[in-house]
């Protein structure tokens, strides 16, 4: 079954500005926590260093985890904990025990989520990055190019197919079972739903941010990730990494709101 993804992604706006002051609660810790690690990167060259930025962000991915599985329980349950809590003692030590077991499956399934990826992607730059040497390694690129294409078409089709169990932590939020949420966005028709989505809550933030970015640029021409001044690195990780938290609430959101969606009609 398919959902709205224009809607789900308007929804989600709608809610994260709506909601701003509560969900900004929530992700002040998971957010210094993500900018002290991100300027330390910076700051110690490791900027470049894909597979060890996996390993050195590893307790940014648990907070992030968190809050996004928490922005997503507020978005679609009303979970706004401990305010939800009703004085029944029974209801609400069962409420507590599910929203614990919720929150912990989607932290767990955030993080290796995040950990495959910085892997991946650590692993293709670096592959990227070898160095050709002499005459016989020219000779053997113009021999293989025709099968590095065909192996880019076919790694980028998994990768589509693929981008689905990407989002495994929007459902494990809100106590969707995997199986569920895989049935009802499988094969390709899914993927492209969650990519939809994904670029309506991408591409109007990440405008915002090169803008910002723009202004930093202006106010300190000559700076770089590698040379710049002090203040510079600690204005950009600031912006970065409030921007990076704010499409990863919205798209989470908005994923979230297209699966009830079909989950209501069901």
């Amino acid at each position: 079954m398919k959902f709205d993804f224009v809607q789900a992604a308007v929804q989600s706006y709608r809610f994260v500005f709506g909601s701003f002051r509560e969900l900004a609660r929530l992700a002040l810790v998971p957010l210094l926590i993500k900018y002290v690690f991100f300027v330390g990167i910076i700051l110690t060259g490791l900027h470049g260093e894909y597979l060890r930025q996996g390993l050195v962000l590893l307790p940014t991915y648990f907070a992030e985890g968190w809050f996004l599985a928490c922005a997503v329980r507020l978005a679609i349950l009303k979970d706004s904990y401990p305010a939800s809590l009703t004085g029944d003692v029974k209801h609400d030590q069962a409420f507590i025990a599910e929203r614990q077991f919720s929150i912990k499956i989607a932290v767990v399934t955030y993080v290796l989520i995040k950990i495959v990826s910085a892997a991946f992607v650590g692993l293709s730059m670096k592959y990227y990055a070898l160095p050709e040497e002499g005459a016989e390694a020219a000779t053997t690129m113009s021999t293989t190019q025709g099968y590095y294409f065909f192996a880019f078409v076919a790694l980028f089709i998994f990768l589509i197919w693929a981008f689905r169990y990407a989002w495994l932590y929007v459902p494990a939020a809100i106590g969707m079972p995997f199986k569920h949420f895989l049935s009802i966005l499988k094969g390709f028709n899914g993927s492209f739903l969650l990519l939809g989505t994904w670029m309506i809550c991408f591409a109007p933030v990440f405008i915002v941010l090169v803008l910002f970015s723009d202004i930093l640029s202006i106010a300190f021409p000559d700076a770089t990730l590698d040379g710049g001044p002090t203040i510079f690195i600690l204005l950009f990780g600031a912006v970065q990494s409030c921007f990076e938290l704010l499409i990863a609430a919205i798209s989470s959101i908005a994923v979230a709101y297209g699966v009830t969606q079909v989950k209501e009609r069901i």
